[in-house]
């Protein structure tokens, strides 16, 4: 959740984030989602789709992520008492949500180097190496910023891509 409380703060750009409160339970983050994307008039998706032409097409796959907070609303009522079990299956759910949004902000990263070649790449290879030559364009400063923000995302042991030739942990993924 504190990668998605990051994002929300750093899209909205506002002091009134409404991510800031911490007693701000699952089931209310994923309404406001969902009513974030009714807001922005964009199609709710089952799923994250394959890289498109603009980014801001790609949508967070909601109705996912209101399954896994069902589950869990029903595992409460069936054992209130909060036994070490139904904890751990509610913090492997939470990590699951958090996983969603992880990775449907790599797609978005990954449309949106896509919209900036003009067209689609076909193969595994095709994507790296259009990924390479999309950093290519972008100063130092602002490949570290992308890259703290795939945070998640990214694997810490890689080298880091904002070209230091460091692991992404000691670089631009140091807290």
């Amino acid at each position: 959740m504190d990668a998605v409380r990051a994002w929300l703060g750093g899209v909205t750009g506002t002091s009134t984030n409404p991510l800031a409160s911490k007693d701000l339970s699952l089931e209310d983050f994923v309404n406001l989602l969902e009513r974030a994307e009714t807001e922005r008039g964009a199609p709710s998706s089952e799923e994250t789709s394959a890289p498109r032409a603009h980014a801001a097409e790609i949508s967070f796959p909601i109705a996912e992520a209101k399954e896994i907070v069902r589950k869990m609303r029903d595992d409460e009522r069936v054992d209130p008492g909060g036994t070490p079990l139904a904890r751990r299956r509610e913090l492997g759910d939470r990590a699951r949500v958090d996983e969603l949004f992880k990775t449907h902000a790599l797609a978005r990263a990954i449309a949106r180097r896509c919209a900036e070649m003009g067209r689609v790449p076909t193969s595994p290879e095709e994507l790296a190496e259009a990924l390479k030559a999309g950093d290519d364009g972008m100063s130092k400063e602002e490949r570290a910023r992308e890259a703290r923000a795939m945070r998640g995302a990214f694997p810490s042991n890689r080298p880091c891509p904002c070209g230091s030739m460091k692991k992404f942990k000691r670089c631009c993924g140091a807290d």
